[in-house]
């Protein structure tokens, strides 16, 4: 289950946390859900600052009489699996809480149904203890590759899987399907500061064409007037 983080489905989002975590990632057919279940080495030591933890993120959606329903798209995604949002969400709350905390390595796998090879016994050595690597919490982070071309959502998902803060704004463009992204800076591959923001620019679309109002103007009135001859003698 090591595998599924390191080289699976969800190593996108799970691999950078740097401690190791096994998991197991799930999605159901016609987008009906999601969702990741992973876990850290043990036991939970206090006074060694170990924890171990299993954590589950899931993402689905019901009516309104409580029925299965297709997960409704937002911000350009159109599919949950459960290696992208669920995946993220775990890594975002599990890098909080083990943050400062001691990573304890998983054992080696049991290897189940495979005959254990015959070995001549030896003398047995004692194995030196040696002290498990703490988690520090990274101070740097790279602008990830590829980010021009995605749609809006998935930019912003993988520029919060690197660690960074996006801001986006809108241009129209005639050309580039609405909610694509046109542009993203700094450049790929530049490292910044955690936390560090990364502008990304995405299509609104062609621009509205201008529209002509004509001022109304008041119809023209022609004043009648009548000409009175006076007399010029009294009657």
């Amino acid at each position: 289950m090591e595998q599924v983080v390191q080289n699976g489905t969800a190593s996108g989002s799970v691999k950078r946390l740097g401690f190791p975590v096994a998991g197991k990632t799930g999605t159901t057919d016609k987008n009906v859900s999601g969702w990741f279940v992973g876990f850290t080495a043990g036991p939970t030591d206090p006074a060694a600052n170990k924890l171990q933890l299993s954590t589950a993120v899931a993402m689905y959606q019901v009516g309104d009489d409580g029925s299965e329903q297709s997960i409704t798209g937002w911000g350009g995604v159109k599919e949950v699996t459960g290696g992208t949002w669920p995946a993220f969400v775990w890594s975002k709350f599990m890098g909080a809480v083990m943050t400062g905390k001691t990573a304890v390595a998983f054992p080696p796998r049991a290897n189940v149904g495979t005959p254990a090879p015959t070995q001549a016994s030896t003398a047995t050595s004692v194995p030196t203890p040696t002290s498990a690597p703490t988690t520090a919490a990274p101070t740097s982070a790279t602008v990830p590759t590829g980010l021009v071309g995605k749609l809006r959502a998935d930019a912003e998902a993988a520029v919060l899987a690197a660690g960074l803060q996006p801001s986006t704004t809108e241009k129209s463009d005639p050309t580039i399907p609405v909610g694509t992204v046109l542009s993203a800076s700094p450049a790929a591959g530049t490292v910044l500061p955690r936390g560090s923001t990364v502008s990304l620019v995405v299509s609104s679309g062609p621009a509205p064409k201008p529209t002509s109002t004509s001022v109304p103007t008041a119809p023209a009135t022609t004043a009648a007037k009548k000409l009175v001859t006076l007399p010029t003698t009294a009657p």
